[in-house]
């Protein structure tokens, strides 16, 4: 109870202090660099009109995909876009293929949001429903960048946001619409400058709303409050083909009126030294068009639109006033409350004491009980959070672990038995495929196209799962072990170019060029795991050839909890992998062995570590034969391995 009361107070305290939240995936930049997660990316981007008048095939939206491989660096993919084209370079293993398409409608003017996503297929959408780019997806992306024009990734609020600091300025692109909702916050009071064309406004504040005081004296010039969003419309109507009439508006105050022979296409904010606050553009029914509407249409669609728009803005200053009456009345009822609960608590503190003066033999209950007691509570407890568990869930865990009896037990209190189906297929469970037969009379099932479909496709979901964990580092936690376990998958699994985990270990790099992994994630996973040392990849390569392929160089980087030089961690990695038996003097697809690499590296001391580690392993094996040979036979062994290590 007491608990309770002090997170409401906390509560009560915080939230007036409150301030407006600001995301920053809503804050357009000209360059987004991503890290891959997920199977899709959606991003918002302002398509400029300079680009349609001026030049149709400037570059409009760039995507640069980059692989999830750090071992083959020249491996990546490029979208380019202009108004009527898409280029697409692909570049595999330093050559570069290039092609382009040619889109059935221009690209529209204006605000609009892609998606692109990337399975068995590369596919670029230009939502709502149009489809640009499909490729073949032979890469797994790890990295994505996007360069354009005010650009948003995973904004999926209908405001837009850029950031005034220190005197400087934004321009917010405005489409080709009539009515634009803008407004500016701040944690502070702050003076923005508002430029439409070449009509200036300095906002200020005559204490219930905006003003124009372009005007007045500097002494005179009141900020506009903190903690406040501040509201602005621009109207445009056109009383004839050749003018439109621009009216910048606070409420239904006008602030000033311009004539422009077309419409503005963005509005300059600027602030001055020592400030800093948010502008945001209100997205409410945008709808992008190249052809304007008639003049009274037009006037009618804009002022309908800005009434709406300003009787919400109104509707929200009355929910704050009450919220702020109701905040001020809970905030009475918490302080009553607390001294109510310190009142009752020393009371029964008081009584406590007393209870245990007066009470106190009769606290030397047995051991024996007690542990019964709490045996049977335990027992109790484990079997309500048992029943409390998903049974399919229960049902999956079961059949993973080849429980075959308590498989058919639960088979009793589910219908879902193609998915328990499937997951008896994916464990090679042969026991419990007969026993998920039977319960339907059906005998033992051949196995369809459609079920060895989804089995497949199941299975290389949850690989994909794993390998993604593996692509960040996760291990622990709901990472690579975690999944391994829950799926009861082996950890030999490879991925579609070949790599085992192993690889991943050795390829996937933090920005400061150390690798993700942990020293003891991968000690724990080398000495816990199921795995193949020499495993090779599509190319041929075990994890000593990708190890032995990075930059050998003396930056320090922090890993094992020790500032080391990059290379020592390289050579300590090694170490582990010979350790556990991988063979340095195997060789790729090019018939180059990991020392050929790290001698073609210059990574003297990358070699030193192989050799000496792979001979101290061999001398090891070597005594091993020679003290318990008893036979021609081993002595032929002792001879293979002579000649390998030689």
């Amino acid at each position: 109870m007491t608990l309770c009361i002090t997170v409401l107070v906390l509560v009560l305290i915080l939230v007036p202090a409150t301030p407006l939240s600001v995301y920053h995936e809503c804050l357009p930049q000209a360059k987004w660099s991503i890290r891959w997660e997920g199977s899709h990316v959606e991003a918002t981007v302002w398509l400029t009109e300079e680009g349609a008048m001026t030049d149709p095939e400037q570059s409009l939206l760039t995507f640069i995909m980059e692989p999830i491989s750090s071992s083959s660096p020249y491996n990546y993919d490029v979208l380019r876009m202009n108004r009527r084209h898409v280029e697409i370079v692909r570049f595999r293993n330093g050559r570069q293929y290039k092609s382009e398409l040619s889109l059935s409608q221009p690209l529209p003017v204006g605000w609009a949001t892609f998606n692109l996503s990337s399975t068995s297929l590369t596919e670029l959408w230009l939502l709502p429903h149009t489809k640009l780019v499909s490729l073949s997806a032979d890469i797994t992306i790890a990295s994505l960048t996007i360069q354009g024009s005010n650009i948003t990734v995973g904004c999926h609020n209908n405001e837009f946001g850029w950031k005034v600091v220190d005197g400087g300025a934004v321009t917010v692109p405005l489409s080709h619409r009539h009515c634009h909702y803008l407004s500016t916050y701040s944690n502070t009071a702050s003076q923005p400058r508002l430029t439409l064309r070449q009509t200036a406004i300095q906002l200020g504040w005559d204490g219930s709303t905006f003003v124009d005081m372009t005007h007045y004296d500097n002494k005179n010039q009141n900020p506009l409050p903190a903690v406040t969003e501040h509201h602005l419309v621009i109207s445009c109507n056109s009383s004839n083909a050749e003018f439109f009439i621009c009216n910048i508006q606070a409420g239904k105050t006008i602030l000033k009126t311009v004539n422009f022979k077309a419409l503005p296409t963005s509005v300059t904010i600027q602030g001055k030294l020592e400030e800093q606050f948010y502008v945001f553009y209100h997205r409410v029914n945008d709808i992008v068009t190249d052809d304007l509407v008639s003049s009274s249409a037009a006037g009618d669609d804009g002022n309908h639109a800005y009434k709406d728009y300003f009787k919400a803005t109104e509707d929200v200053s009355v929910q704050s006033v009450l919220m702020a009456m109701f905040l001020v009345a809970l905030h009475t009822i918490a302080v009553v409350a607390v001294f109510a609960v310190f009142v009752i608590s020393a009371y029964f503190a008081v009584k406590a004491c007393r209870h245990f003066t007066k009470k106190r033999t009769d606290q030397t209950i047995s051991l024996e009980n007690a542990d019964s007691a709490g045996e049977q509570l335990l027992s109790d407890m484990f079997q309500e959070q048992h029943e409390l568990q998903n049974v399919d869930t229960l049902l999956k865990n079961t059949i993973i672990t080849g429980k075959a009896d308590r498989v058919k037990t639960l088979l009793r209190q589910t219908d879902n038995r193609h998915d328990a189906y499937v997951e008896a297929h994916i464990q090679a469970k042969k026991d419990i495929i007969q026993i998920i037969s039977v319960k339907e009379n059906e005998g033992i099932e051949i196995p369809d196209n459609n079920l060895i479909s989804r089995v497949i496709n199941v299975l290389q979901k949850r690989i994909n799962k794993v390998f993604r964990a593996a692509s960040v580092g996760i291990y622990r936690g709901g990472g690579v072990k975690t999944l391994l376990e829950s799926y009861g998958l082996p950890g030999t699994i490879r991925d579609k170019r070949g790599c085992s985990l192993l690889h991943y270990m050795a390829e996937t790099l933090n920005e400061d060029g150390s690798p993700i992994w942990s020293y003891d994630d991968i000690n724990d996973y080398l000495d816990t795991e199921e795995y193949y040392i020499n495993a090779v990849d599509y190319k041929g390569q075990t994890v000593l050839h990708t190890l032995a392929g990075h930059q050998q160089i003396s930056k320090k980087v922090m890993w094992n909890e020790k500032d080391q030089p990059l290379e020592d961690v390289w050579c300590a990695m090694a170490k582990m992998f010979i350790k556990k038996g991988c063979n340095p003097t195997l060789r790729n697809h090019s018939g180059r062995s990991s020392v050929d690499i790290a001698m073609d590296k210059g990574a003297t001391k990358f070699v030193n570590i192989l050799i000496k580690a792979y001979s101290e392993k061999i001398q090891m094996e070597i005594q091993i034969l020679k003290d318990s040979r008893t036979s021609g036979k081993e002595e032929e062994e002792l001879f293979q391995v002579m000649e390998s290590y030689q």
